[in-house]
């Protein structure tokens, strides 16, 4: 796009008639096609309006900052990334059915309807082994995090310090740096 005030000198060194439109392109560093499409008037007037910038983010964001009870990270509140984990886990609870649960009112011959009635069965068998698995799935993580989760909650520091320090040497008092952790 072209500055106004260029466009303007084009015009004004094309009406003074001196120069030619290649020279006049050389001098202005345009093109020849620019200078003519100036001088038969094909280029607009009017300057194109601006696109409006879009507002930050952080503009529209009302709450304060803190941290999330969820996530645990720090986020204007409410959490945007929690609300959006919990929307899609709630969409990828309930799956979509594949059609209607009604046949449809469709007049079919006999072979035709067996044919359309076994589809149906069929895809409505598929949908619930499809669910059965995703379900199986789920179930299969939470005791996967149930399983490790108290492994690590069981045995604190002290205590594995305090059995190193009594079978390395039982005879012996513990070391000096110990011996807060013996009893």
């Amino acid at each position: 796009m072209l500055a106004p005030t260029l466009v303007q000198l084009v015009k004004q060194l094309l009406a003074d008639g001196q120069l030619s439109h290649r020279q006049i392109a050389r001098a202005l560093d345009l093109s020849r096609s620019t200078v003519l499409a100036i001088a038969k008037g094909r280029r607009p007037e009017k300057q194109r309006a601006a696109k409006p910038k879009p507002k930050p983010v952080d503009d529209d964001v009302t709450g304060p900052v803190g941290w999330c009870p969820v996530c645990g990270a720090t986020v204007m509140m409410p959490c945007l990334a929690c609300h959006l984990r919990k929307r899609f886990e709630q969409d990828q609870a309930a799956p979509p059915t594949a059609g209607p649960e009604e046949p449809l009112e469709l007049e079919l011959s006999e072979k035709h309807r067996r044919r359309y009635e076994a589809v149906v069965a069929r895809r409505a068998k598929s949908n619930l082994a499809l669910e059965a698995k995703m379900k199986s799935r789920r179930t299969r993580a939470e005791v996967r995090r149930k399983r490790f989760r108290p492994v690590c909650q069981t045995t604190p520091r002290r205590l594995q310090v305090h059995d190193r320090v009594s079978s390395a040497d039982p005879s012996g008092p513990p070391h000096p740096s110990l011996r807060r952790f013996a009893s």
